[in-house]
């Protein structure tokens, strides 16, 4: 834990700053979902339904990795709701790493063109947006776009979707010189 030396008006430390671990240990504690035990003001509730699902998924996939064969859909799924809570902590390289075993694990699992290919495709694909990456994220989306095209029928909101996020993705391209 480090301090950065500010305080309250009262001399209390208002930054006090927790390691990855030292934040899940905190978490365990302040975010039981027992109404009568509250977190620090400093800490939102939201943030702390973050962590609380975190802390859900890893121990679910503890469960499930000593108890199910390596690659079972099972477990993409637990490490995708990871990732989804990375992202949503703001811890976008983490995520980025989850995302990118997911896709690999349903690329070997299922056939090419699979709907849920499709789906983590867009999954990774916003996320590299979000981290400033719209041209390596720009060909996924398309790819998650054919995909949906193919399995879906037309006018499905989730092809909806998708168009809406290929236009923002787009929207951060270069412009094209005529």
């Amino acid at each position: 834990m480090t301090w950065d030396g500010s305080t309250t008006a009262k001399g209390v430390p208002s930054r006090v700053y927790l390691s990855s671990s030292e934040l899940w240990s905190f978490a365990s504690w302040a975010c039981q979902p027992i109404i009568r035990i509250l977190p620090p003001p400093s800490i939102s509730r939201g943030y702390c339904i973050w962590l609380e699902a975190g802390l859900c998924f890893t121990q679910s996939l503890e469960i499930n990795q000593r108890t199910r064969p390596a690659g079972d859909p099972i477990i993409a799924t637990i490490l995708n709701n990871l990732a989804m809570v990375d992202q949503g902590l703001g811890r976008l390289a983490e995520a980025e790493k989850l995302y990118r075993q997911v896709l690999e694990m349903r690329q070997k699992a299922l056939p090419t063109g699979h709907p849920e290919i499709g789906d983590i495709l867009n999954n990774l694909s916003m996320l590299l947006h979000l981290r400033g990456r719209s041209v390596e994220a720009e060909p996924m989306l398309r790819q998650s776009l054919e995909i949906a095209r193919a399995t879906l029928a037309p006018g499905h909101p989730d092809i909806a979707q998708t168009l809406s996020n290929l236009g923002a993705i787009c929207v951060q391209q270069p412009p094209c010189r005529g």
